[in-house]
């Protein structure tokens, strides 16, 4: 019985790791920085985060900012204004073995009528993007909104986007890949699937840059 329990166990973590691998191809950058989840600590003390709250992209060479102008919670997709087909599967990196192998499939998230299914919600984050005069780090005006998580629960878990309102605009290949000139800024929106027992004092990380965005 031990011997099943551990083949098991393997098992789901390499497809876990399978399942990262394919989605950093679609959205993360090689120079992402990684945080293992068991070692991060999260500041959800202050207050939620508001409006006009900006912070630097520590990622790229120069100055490039968010702005986050407003975050909402939804229990469907017409309450967000996002089509099915526009979703994009996170492959939430659960901190619960129970959730493991859960959630392959955006239907395991959202139903035919486009409620959002059981034990989650619709977290949507509105944000201007500003660049001052940086440059992506593989093509000069293409950045990636990728790096921008969630995490909250105990254990931890990593909320990663399942919508980007620029998803496709540059490759379809790279969903969370835009373009962004210097001087120039846009307003987008992303989504997330986040467990509602986690809505409380989730917080919103990019690099070590935390904000608290529970409404």
């Amino acid at each position: 019985m031990k011997k099943i329990t551990l083949f098991l166990i393997l098992s789901l973590t390499i497809m876990l790791a399978g399942c990262k691998k394919e989605t950093a191809t679609q959205g993360e950058s090689e120079d992402t920085e990684v945080f293992p989840v068991e070692e991060l600590t999260l500041d959800n003390s202050s207050d939620p985060v508001a409006v006009e709250t900006t912070f630097k992209d520590p990622f790229v060479e120069g100055n490039f900012y968010y702005t986050i102008k407003n975050t909402d919670i939804y229990t469907s997709l017409e309450q967000a204004g996002i089509d099915e087909e526009e979703l994009i599967m996170p492959y939430n990196t659960y901190g619960s073995q129970e959730l493991w192998g859960e959630y392959g499939e955006i239907s395991d998230y959202i139903d035919e009528t486009g409620i959002v299914i059981d034990n989650h919600q619709l977290v949507v984050l509105e944000i201007n993007l500003r660049n001052e005069d940086a440059e992506g780090l593989f093509k000069k005006n293409e950045f990636n909104i990728y790096d921008l998580g969630l995490y909250g629960g105990k254990p931890i878990t990593h909320y990663y986007p399942a919508y980007f309102s620029e998803a496709g605009k540059v490759d379809l290949a790279q969903p969370f890949h835009y373009t962004l000139e210097q001087g120039q800024e846009i307003n987008v929106k992303v989504a997330y699937l986040v467990l509602k027992e986690d809505i409380e004092g989730l917080v919103g990380m990019i690099n070590e840059t935390q904000f608290a965005i529970n409404k």
